[in-house]
């Protein structure tokens, strides 16, 4: 770490220079700011070098030695150094004897240490503070935060108090951080998700990467600096705090159609992150964690997309919603809905959260994967009906409850359907009966037949079995547990051992089809009915009509 002699203004660089032992700035850049320069007196022409010059003297009344400046104290030709002091610059922030935070547009009458204003009301200097352009920065939102004491100053460098006493309702109200964060950095750490990113909705950085790079220390995250990666940066930010935190309000954001910086035109589905700060602006939930979090669970990002265990999921007006279980006094839950595909799920209305009543119907706690960002062939909502295809669907007709499915992230309750990708597939679906368990074993692969065609298509057959034979168990056991290339061999021994049930078998050549449905088979008894169908296009009209009736 460079630090400049207050004394001599030469840089002097500190492997760990003790706490306390520095004083810090914080200002917005602007013209002729002075590079990183081993003798700064050499640059007394430039524009920037009265703010170092300033800051040392102010430091020096402070009986501290050395000072640190942003602009000058980072060697910006050496991607390495640049690197490590964007990683640690929170903690520099945090470690400074004081920060004196420059506003180069304000100028305002100063406050006393008394706290009382020689001049103006509070209501002209919170007008005039909500216009500096400092409040507006991504980079001055964390140098605000992280230092214990901060000394505002304005233009003229008149004092103007501290961020903890004299100014600190004031700021709240500009800045939109409750007074408890601004009093006591280290509060921060209980902060919610959300509510840090609600305080970076309406800041703005010069490059695109800054917008992620700017929030590291605020969420204790350290991760590369890649310049040239654009939006990707805020994505793997996101994603680096998945690995640190199973908030859930990580998701709670909403898109802002009106706003620049996030998607100009709305979107009907979306990726699981935001893609950018702004989209928190309406984040409602609760500012700390302690008082506002059920979830116990965890999420983990994979190649696949994050993956959830033990999410709670609802069924709301046809439409899946997994809960962000909100736990605030009067606020009601609040989730996100989703919309299943064969890739995963996606978020579907992204410009809302859904509101969940106190009553509601929730589904089996699964292990569910949602897409990090919506894959290109989605992106088109007209093309959605033809690639969400080759699906098992289901109809449930009678006192039948669905207890489990298997594998969990291949069905869709809002369909009632086993997303294939119209590959090889086994699904299996435990079912309630008048308290009996059945299960019914869907599988996509080979004819059976020794004599089909290698070329043949993908056959697709079911079969309906009883849990009561011992046998048909330990086939299911198999079914359940078996490797991708064995399932075929699992759905032959279902049929070949004769366990207990109906089974349904079709290859689908067109005179089958009805409509665009393609009827399997039914498997009725005096009073109930499950219909099995299977899809290899987007949904017809009488299918639209048949899941609507469907029920549990």
């Amino acid at each position: 770490m460079w630090l400049i002699n207050t004394e001599t203004l030469q840089l002097e660089f500190f492997m760990n220079p003790p706490k306390g032992s520095y004083a810090i700035l914080s200002h917005t850049w602007g013209l002729e700011e002075v590079p990183f320069h081993r003798d700064l007196a050499s640059a007394r022409w430039m524009h920037g070098f009265a703010k170092i010059e300033k800051t040392c003297e102010l430091a020096k009344e402070k009986n501290l030695q050395y000072a640190w400046v942003d602009t000058c104290c980072i060697d910006k030709s050496s991607s390495a150094e640049l690197s490590e002091a964007i990683n640690s610059m929170f903690r520099w922030y945090q470690e400074a004897a004081v920060c004196f935070a420059y506003l180069i547009d304000a100028s305002l009458e100063p406050v006393n240490h008394e706290g009382s204003s020689d001049g103006g009301d509070e209501a002209a200097m919170v007008e005039q503070l909500r216009g500096c352009r400092y409040f507006t920065r991504g980079w001055t939102l964390q140098e605000l935060l992280a230092p214990k004491n901060v000394e505002l100053f304005d233009v003229n460098w008149k004092y103007m108090g501290t961020k903890d006493s004299q100014l600190l309702d004031t700021l709240s109200e500009v800045t939109g951080i409750e007074p408890m964060y601004l009093k006591d950095g280290d509060y921060i750490w209980s902060a919610t998700v959300g509510t840090r990113m609600r305080w970076a909705s309406k800041r703005e950085t010069t490059r695109l990467e800054d917008t992620a790079y700017c929030l590291l220390g605020i969420f204790g995250i350290n991760m590369p600096l890649i310049y040239g990666e654009g939006e990707k940066a805020f994505l793997r930010l996101q994603e680096e705090i998945c690995k640190q935190s199973n908030d859930l309000y990580l998701f709670a954001w909403t898109e802002q159609p009106d706003n620049p910086l996030s998607y100009s035109s709305p979107r009907k589905y979306r990726g699981i992150f935001a893609c950018h700060p702004c989209e928190f602006a309406d984040f409602e939930g609760p500012d700390r964690r302690d008082i506002g979090c059920n979830f116990k669970g965890e999420f983990v990002v994979t190649s696949r997309g994050v993956r959830f265990d033990d999410v709670h999921m609802l069924l709301m007006n046809n439409k899946i919603v997994l809960s962000l279980d909100y736990n605030v006094f009067h606020r009601p839950n609040k989730g996100i809905f989703l919309q299943g595909t064969p890739d995963g799920y996606l978020r579907s209305n992204p410009d809302t959260l859904a509101e969940i009543p106190k009553v509601n119907f929730p589904l089996e706690k699964r292990q569910i994967y949602i897409q990090k960002q919506i894959p290109r062939r989605w992106e088109n909502p007209t093309e959605f009906g033809d690639e969400y295809a080759d699906a098992f669907l289901f109809q449930f007709r009678g006192d039948l409850q669905l207890v489990t499915t298997t594998p969990q992230e291949s069905f869709d309750y809002r369909e009632q359907a086993f997303l294939t990708r119209g590959e090889c597939f086994l699904g299996v679906l435990h079912l309630n009966v008048d308290n009996n368990l059945v299960y019914v074993v869907c599988c996509l692969g080979k004819p059976l037949s020794p004599d089909a065609a290698p070329d043949q298509p993908l056959e697709a057959r079911y079969k309906v079995i009883s849990s009561n034979s011992n046998e048909s168990r330990e086939i299911l056991k198999k079914a359940l547990t078996s490797r991708h290339e064995d399932k075929e061999e699992v759905y032959k021994s279902l049929v070949s051992k004769n366990c207990s049930g109906s089974t349904g078998q079709e290859v689908f050549p067109s005179s089958y089809l009805w409509g665009n449905a393609l009827i399997v088979e039914s498997h009725r008894d005096m009073h109930h009915h499950v219909r099995i169908t299977y899809r290899k296009s987007r949904l017809s009209p009488w299918l639209n009509k048949v899941r609507t009736k469907a029920r549990l």
